[in-house]
């Protein structure tokens, strides 16, 4: 052991450590202070520095030895001076360290019973205890007593959760209460009139002017030159990229909106909107005034509008309300042609539910969806009577539509995750089983052929657009050629996306987007490559789930949750 680290004799009759320092006999390395009651290395640096630290000047300002008695003399602000007496073993030099700490710890506490510090110690944890409890007992008073409040669940993310909206799981249960496109409130769900149960509904004698101007508009008949989307992929995609905004958005409809139709007409821009409420506005560019007229024709939304094929003046509409009508522009009605009451005592449906989703025209009839499951023929001589039914699903039909070249066949989307092809000869009063089941594990939005029927496109809550290669209707055709990830999850709020095909081709088609930075609408090609985003920044500030487009004109229209639409034309 070095020198600098061995305890020196000669260091007891230096002033500085003489009054404080003790020799500690079992560790020469070691110093006592009488003081503090502790060791210090015995290192003469060490011993004058515990001299200088506030702990040991402190402790020997509060102790005074008295060399005649033998006394410790303990002194503070609040209490007397207690003496108390100090046995002589303590002075002894034969004591080990240990056996004076031990002295040392039986003097301390004596010390600490004669103050009373004990009796303090106690006094304070009782009063603490007691007040714990009395804390306790509020509490539990005030649980008793009070007023319970029913505290309202927290609000989960159902489409994160990958639950339908009513909690039921989308992949392991397949099932669906309702086939409507979107969640309405309680509120939206009662009809605020009955128009379910009338007939006929006429244009009030105030818009006659407006539909006589509707109908010349209509009347006039031009030619249409070489539709620009039969034009060449990569010439068409150029034309995509003139397209763009003219003006804000126009407000038609006074609430969200659901369905859209656009007018074949060559000679002015027609668009027919329906809306959340059952009301269908019309908007005629030519009209002087420019405002659309808005009808109220059903009692809840609109879910799908079609101009006739065969008859332009008249307009096809289908509601949540159960009932699809005729407009007529010509004789200013809206004629009923089809209602689900007509078979509201068909005790043979298992699932009984009463609203319609879509429909579709079938050799100047129409195919009708329901929300029971089951598509109803009705065929437009004899209105309101029902030809023929196929119940094809347990649950809603979402989307119905024949097939463009082969209209025995028709294409059905339901809530079930299910998008089956059928032939409509083979329908008889047994059950019919589908020509074609299209792979699917999400509940459907929607299922369409193209222009020519050789492909087939989906859309669906798992968040996937499919295309499907239909121009051989075999078990091949049953598998996706293409799956294109795609946000479809519009919310409560959003009318629901449909990915559609630009009319007349069988290689380009167009859905609603949920990227917000900037809005738009996408434009896609047949093996799933964006070919280009329709965008405006300025006029273009919401989504539009809704898109349309002119029959043969490069003129797309979408609409959004305000009731308003957003045309892009060259």
């Amino acid at each position: 052991m070095s020198k600098l680290q061995k305890f020196r004799i000669e260091w007891l009759k230096d002033e500085i450590f003489a009054d404080w320092l003790k020799e500690v006999p079992e560790d020469i390395s070691k110093a006592y202070c009488k003081f503090c009651l502790c060791t210090i290395r015995a290192r003469r640096a060490d011993l004058i520095k515990h001299t200088e630290e506030k702990k040991h000047k402190s402790a020997k300002t509060n102790t005074v030895q008295t060399h005649d008695n033998k006394l410790k003399i303990v002194e503070s602000e609040n209490m007397s001076i207690v003496p108390v007496e100090i046995s002589s073993n303590d002075h002894e030099q034969n004591l080990t360290y240990q056996q004076r700490i031990e002295i040392q710890r039986k003097e301390n506490m004596d010390l600490f019973e004669t103050l009373g510090v004990y009796d303090v110690a106690n006094n304070l944890m009782d009063s603490l205890n007691k007040h714990r409890a009395d804390k306790l007992a509020n509490k539990l008073n005030k649980k008793q007593t009070g007023v319970k409040r029913k505290r309202s669940p927290s609000r989960r993310s159902q489409r994160i959760a990958k639950l339908l909206d009513d909690g039921i799981d989308i992949i392991s249960n397949k099932l669906r209460l309702e086939s409507n496109e979107n969640v309405h409130n309680t509120e939206e769900n009662i009809p605020k009139s009955n128009l379910s149960n009338q007939i006929s509904i006429s244009i009030p004698q105030e818009n006659i002017t407006y539909f006589e101007k509707l109908n010349a508009d209509i009347s006039i008949e031009r030619a249409a030159e070489n539709s620009v989307h039969t034009y060449a992929i990569d010439r068409y995609t150029k034309v995509l990229g003139g397209l763009k905004m003219h003006g804000p958005p126009l407000k038609v409809a006074g609430n969200r909106i659901y369905s859209l139709a656009v007018h074949p007409s060559e000679t002015s821009l027609i668009i027919a909107a329906g809306d959340l409420k059952g009301y269908i506005a019309f908007y005629n560019k030519n009209d002087s005034t420019n405002s659309p007229t808005t009808y109220k024709v059903h009692d809840t939304s609109v879910n799908c509008l079609s101009f006739c094929s065969w008859d332009p003046y008249k307009l096809f509409s289908t509601s949540h309300d159960g009932s699809v009508r005729c407009g007529d522009i010509v004789n200013y009605t809206f004629d009923m042609i089809y209602n689900t009451k007509l078979w509201v005592n068909d005790t043979t449906n298992s699932n009984f539910s009463t609203h319609t989703t879509w429909h579709t025209e079938y050799e100047r009839n129409l195919l009708i969806g329901c929300g029971a499951g089951r598509v109803d023929l009705v065929d437009m001589r004899t209105p309101n009577k029902i030809q023929k039914t196929i119940q094809c699903h347990k649950r809603s039909v979402r989307t119905v539509q024949c097939h463009p070249l082969q209209n025995h066949y028709f294409l059905t989307s339901s809530a079930l995750g299910e998008v089956s092809l059928w032939d409509i000869r083979n329908v008889t009063d047994k059950s019919l089983n589908p020509v074609l089941q299209f792979e699917h594990n999400a509940v459907m939005k929607s299922a369409f052929f193209s222009h020519s029927g050789i492909n087939m496109i989906s859309t669906s809550t798992d968040n996937f657009i499919r295309i499907f290669n239909t121009s051989e209707l075999n078990e091949t055709a049953s598998k996706p050629v293409k799956k294109i990830p795609h946000n479809n999850n519009t919310g409560k709020w959003l009318s629901v996306i449909k990915a559609k095909w630009t009319p007349g081709r069988d290689d380009i088609f167009f859905t609603g987007s949920m990227i917000s930075n900037p809005k738009r609408i996408e434009m896609y090609s047949s093996s799933g490559i964006l070919l280009h985003n329709l965008i405006d920044k300025d006029y273009m500030t919401t989504y539009c789930p809704v898109i349309e487009a002119h029959p043969t004109q490069a003129i797309y229209v979408g609409g959004n949750s305000s009731g308003r639409i957003h045309i892009y034309s060259a």
